[in-house]
């Protein structure tokens, strides 16, 4: 068998292995999802309505803004109540023993806190609006704006999963340059300073990689549709994005997040590693393409010497 053959039947064997280990989980992810989509989608509507939606520099510069900022935070502080109340159910799903920044040296991470904290109000209030408003005048969007074309729960679930292929495609490509030499050393350097990652850093980068790493890959998708992305899904794709990418920083990996259900999903274990080990495992959502090229082998066979340790433990 050839060694292109092999990757790709290590691709689905892994999935199956990963879908197998998920058991009773898939069912409150499958409910959450069908929720949203089907029956809090036409509630989405009628908020819609109430925007300013023939104003396409105000809806896609200043409520994108909006939406990226209540859900960064919303996410963050959810997270944040995990870290310090230290909750035994959710504990059970922590990627790491390792402390977290905060107890290892508190003095260190206050100084650390201010910086992140800059960096955020940076990229998000500044940077985010400043590109999308440069979108929706020199680059003239052409998305959707009219009530009539707003999307069906179906319709919407085929935009934000075409938006995520995209995405996680531009974002392997685009992650795995940040980490050559020249450009680690420059930009990406700064958000790998979290060695155990927490929800904040997420967004923690330098101002470069936000805009080509974090931003490009996640508008891409709607771009390439044009007037057929109607403005309702790319509001809906900005929340999704924002909370997948804290949930893949928080250091926690809940196997019932609706984001486990995508066919070779990543997730916070996945991402935790790479954090911790400087290493492979490019992707976003996805780890088809980590898988294929060879780039997730260190974690591989971190996470079978792993599983084999722990089955001789409860034996």
């Amino acid at each position: 068998m050839s060694k292109k053959l092999q990757s790709l039947f290590s691709v689905f064997q892994s999935e199956a292995s990963r879908l197998s280990s998920k058991g009773m989980s898939m069912l409150p992810a499958l409910v959450t999802l069908y929720t949203f989509f089907f029956i809090l989608t036409p509630l989405l509507h009628e908020i819609y309505e109430q925007l300013p939606y023939q104003n396409m520099v105000l809806m896609y510069a200043g409520v994108s803004t909006l939406i990226s900022a209540t859900c960064f935070i919303a996410a963050n502080l959810f997270f944040f109540v995990l870290y310090i109340k230290k909750i035994p159910y959710f504990e059970n799903y922590r990627i790491s023993d390792a402390p977290w920044p905060w107890e290892t040296d508190p003095e260190g991470y206050k100084l650390k806190l201010r910086g992140t904290l800059r960096t955020l109000l940076l990229n998000h209030l500044i940077i985010l609006p400043g590109i999308s408003y440069i979108g929706a005048t020199v680059l003239k969007n052409e998305m959707n704006l009219m009530l009539e074309g707003l999307p069906s729960g179906k319709d919407l679930l085929y935009n934000i999963l075409f938006f995520m292929i995209v995405e996680d495609f531009m974002f392997y490509w685009g992650h795995r340059l940040f980490h050559t030499p020249w450009m680690y050393k420059r930009f990406h350097k700064q958000h790998h300073e979290y060695k155990i990652s927490i929800g904040l850093a997420s967004s923690y980068a330098h101002p470069v990689e936000f805009i080509l790493g974090n931003l490009l890959p996640s508008a891409l998708g709607p771009m390439m549709l044009g007037p057929n992305c109607h403005m309702f899904a790319w509001f809906v794709w900005v929340g999704i994005r924002t909370f997948e990418t804290v949930d893949g920083h928080s250091g926690y990996d809940f196997p019932w997040s609706p984001f486990r259900l995508l066919p070779f999903s990543a997730g916070a274990a996945y991402h935790g590693y790479h954090h911790s080990h400087n290493i492979g495992n490019y992707g976003s959502f996805l780890t088809y393409l980590d898988t294929l090229f060879g780039t997730n082998r260190s974690y591989c066979i971190y996470r079978a010497k792993n599983d084999s340790l722990s089955n001789k433990l409860l034996r």
